[in-house]
């Protein structure tokens, strides 16, 4: 049983309610988890509220939930808190630090940006690393996309950029897509290149930029790559196909000018739409 299911005292509230909602956090007496997680609960009800009054009574009762150690409680104070602008930036890295070292992971993504932003690189990328390694897709795909710009990142190498991916790709995450296409292009792995983008084309719309670059990636393969990948993008529309050829077709030598003729009907493109 999740400690949510152990709250009756949600079952007969009103989550529009604020008023309702603020005396049954004034009536909270006692500091166990249980109620701390009540506290959590209540408390960001008033602050997805918006309106200042209650805002500042949900981060009281976020605070004191935090102090009772829930993390979930601190990383919600946190990012309430870097929402009101600068005053609030000591306390708020406060409350992420705690959530993070409590393990959590968007707390341990935020910290990380955080420090970033501060100029404390060696700090920030701990944390960045430590939330991609749990699996958490956003910290995973900023990772790579560092990785991927040529960052350098302790032992982590742009080569491991499959492997910090493959929990966001399986959890359906479009930007690690994308990330491992651009990856995979920009190593000239084309067989793997191709078989990724038949995976993502059936599942998404792609960015027609990264068409382009996919295709200009192709270009210095052999042609029977090219024709693979049109097979694979048969599900994309017209401008997507468009945008793959125009790849092809600014990366080739004049030489090739037959096989990119050929790729043209392959993706089923008149000679008039590039």
């Amino acid at each position: 049983m999740t400690l949510l299911a152990e709250l009756p005292e949600l079952d007969a509230l009103d989550p529009t309610d604020l008023d309702a909602i603020s005396s049954a956090l004034d009536g909270i007496e006692g500091s166990d988890t249980r109620l701390a997680v009540l506290r959590t609960v209540l408390g960001q009800l008033l602050v997805d509220s918006g309106q200042t009054p209650y805002v500042e009574a949900g981060l009281v009762a976020l605070r004191g939930a935090a102090d009772a150690g829930i993390s979930a409680a601190a990383f919600s104070a946190a990012t309430t808190l870097l929402g009101h602008g600068p005053e609030g930036i000591d306390e708020a890295i406060e409350l992420l630090e705690a959530a993070a070292d409590a393990g959590l992971a968007p707390a341990q993504l935020a910290l990380g940006q955080l420090l970033l932003e501060a100029d404390n690189p060696e700090q920030g990328l701990a944390f960045v690393a430590a939330a991609a390694g749990q699996g958490y897709a956003p910290a995973a795909c900023d990772l790579s996309r560092r990785l991927l710009d040529g960052e350098i990142i302790g032992d982590l190498q742009a080569e491991d950029i499959p492997e910090l991916l493959r929990g966001a790709i399986t959890e359906g995450s479009a930007e690690a897509h994308e990330i491992l296409l651009q990856y995979l292009a920009t190593a000239a792995e084309y067989e793997s290149l191709v078989s990724e983008l038949g995976a993502s084309a059936g599942r998404r719309r792609l960015p027609t930029s990264l068409l382009r670059d996919v295709g200009a990636a192709l270009a210095e393969a052999d042609p029977h790559f090219w024709f693979q990948a049109a097979i694979a993008l048969a599900p994309l529309a017209d401008d997507s196909r468009v945008a793959f050829l125009d790849g092809i077709l600014l990366s080739i030598s004049t030489d090739q000018a037959g096989d990119a003729a050929a790729l043209q009907l392959a993706l089923g493109l008149n000679e008039e739409d590039p």
